[in-house]
């Protein structure tokens, strides 16, 4: 049976691609294999023998020459481009940034402080600009405030821009919002704050105003009303909110005010001069204070970048902030299996995003890790303390923390020694015990079990039970015929939330 044509030509490829080297990339060196394969020994061809540029048979095996080329630039761009070694894209090197939860430094302000020189007070609104000597706008970022003359005001260089955002506008999944691929300040390089707005409600005295964080991927604060600004791998700014922030509680066209400012970068190099009436009335002046003037930056290029990133990615690796401890601690369950609850605290701050504990030593961090065990007869306990002494969980997840911290950082786990005391080591004692004449069936006694169980397995490291949250965790269940028999003899912080059920019959619970 006489093959088809579809059929000559796939067998013709298969023969020609099975014998093309896949290490010859170039069109030269694709071309003289092909060639090879009709001319030599082992040809795929009956007879031919013209290697001539007006040959059809040749003009066929350029053109495949260049098509295979071009397949291998593809490949070849596809691999490259994917990892931040080779890449050789701007917008490919943002990728890989980005992947990584890396947000690469943008156009920074310049900033400078200048002495207001008037008679009376002027009142100066959020975003107000003043254009220098040279043409050049400044603007003050903070809040409205009446000035009065020899105080001095804070302005960065940029043209203020303000816009309304319709919240139903942002993606819901990511909370964001693409603003401009102008270069849009993204923070200074005199502080860690942001030089930009976001307010609802009145643009001067708002509702509510977020504030500017650095990166959200790393932000551990309790306040959802953040946003952060960071540019896309196609360069367009883009705003986005808190993960957490409940898009709802705003109707779908609420607007939302944002003012940020177009900034030159690196090409201001001093400080403004003002020779006219900035303020646009009566005779203020703004004379720069000395030794005031920070410049600013442009955003890095692509060797930048990528040296940056190594720095980045290095730390990642170890164990910087708070949140890494508990992150760390929560994901690696090797060394202390089945742990379900974790805070880590320092002289300042803990990962809950609260106050820290001052008693402590500077370069210590306090680890406060429990874990959820069950003994010979199934009873699950929540929130059990690790054990403690040579050879134990705690001894084991320090040593673990130790060799994945920061070069100087000395870090305690559940430890209450003075030299690491914190509020979080003091242990105290709650007992909710359950005082009625009903006689409870053992049915009711494992439900009201697992009801208190249930509960504290619900609170976090320092939070409190309190009476009301035992009734309602009863009455919710239809236990309501206990709630004046609940009696809670001591109302101590949730510090250490291990459970003895010490009297069956009574039902009484004790953390200690």
């Amino acid at each position: 049976m006489a093959k088809t044509r579809d059929e000559i030509i796939n067998a013709v490829k298969e023969q020609l691609y099975s014998k093309l080297s896949y290490t010859s990339q170039t069109y030269e060196e694709i071309l003289l294999e092909t060639v090879s394969l009709f001319k030599d020994d082992d040809k795929l061809a009956t007879e031919w023998n013209n290697i001539s540029e007006a040959d059809i048979m040749f003009i066929f095996m350029s053109l495949l020459a260049a098509h295979k080329d071009i397949l291998n630039y593809m490949l070849d761009y596809r691999v490259q481009e994917a990892f931040m070694s080779t890449a050789k894209e701007r917008q490919s090197v943002i990728r890989v940034c980005n992947s990584f939860g890396y947000k690469p430094d943008s156009y920074k302000a310049a900033r400078a402080e200048f002495t207001v020189t008037l008679s009376g007070s002027q009142t100066i609104n959020p975003f107000d600009s003043f254009v220098d000597d040279d043409g050049i706008s400044w603007v003050y970022i903070g809040e409205q405030r009446t000035f009065n003359d020899a105080e001095t005001i804070e302005l960065f260089q940029g043209l203020p821009i303000s816009l309304k955002l319709v919240i139903g506008n942002f993606s819901n999944k990511v909370k964001s919002h693409e603003i401009s691929a102008q270069p849009i300040a993204i923070g200074n390089n005199f502080n860690a704050e942001g030089c930009s707005r976001l307010s609802y409600g009145d643009v001067n005295i708002p509702t509510t105003l977020f504030d500017e964080v650095n990166n959200l991927y790393s932000y551990t604060g309790s306040n959802q009303d953040v946003y952060m600004l960071n540019v896309s791998p196609l360069g367009v700014t883009y705003i986005k909110l808190h993960k957490f922030i409940d898009i709802a509680q705003y109707a779908d066209d609420a607007e939302f005010t944002f003012q940020y400012i177009t900034t030159s970068g690196a090409d201001v190099t001093s400080a403004a001069t003002f020779t006219s009436t900035p303020f646009g009335a009566g005779s203020a002046t703004l004379t720069p204070v000395v030794d005031s003037f920070i410049p600013g930056s442009n955003a890095p290029g692509i060797d930048e970048l990528k040296e940056n990133f190594k720095t980045y990615y290095a730390s990642a690796t170890s164990l910087v902030t708070l949140e890494d401890y508990e992150n760390f601690v929560m994901s690696v369950q090797k060394t202390v299996p089945e742990i379900t609850k974790c805070v880590v605290v320092d002289q300042q701050d803990n990962s809950r995003g609260e106050a820290g504990e001052a008693g402590m030593n500077q370069l210590d961090v306090a680890v406060y890790a429990l874990k959820e065990t069950v003994d010979n007869n199934g009873v699950v306990t929540y929130n059990d303390p690790l054990t403690t002494g040579v050879g134990s969980e705690t001894e084991a997840l320090a040593e673990l923390l130790n060799a994945h911290n920061v070069t100087g950082i000395t870090v305690y786990v559940n430890s209450t020694d003075g030299a690491t005391a914190n509020a979080l080591a003091n242990v105290g004692d709650m007992t909710v015990a359950l005082t009625t004449s009903a006689i409870l069936s053992d049915a009711e006694k494992s439900e009201i079990q697992t009801i208190i169980y249930d509960l504290i397995k619900s609170k976090d490291i320092g939070e409190s039970i309190t009476e009301a949250d035992v009734n309602t965790a009863l009455s919710n269940y239809g236990y309501n015929y206990f709630y004046n028999g609940i009696v809670l003899t001591n109302n101590t912080a949730l510090y250490y939330q291990y459970v003895d059920i010490t009297t069956i019959d009574n039902i009484t619970f004790t953390l200690v």
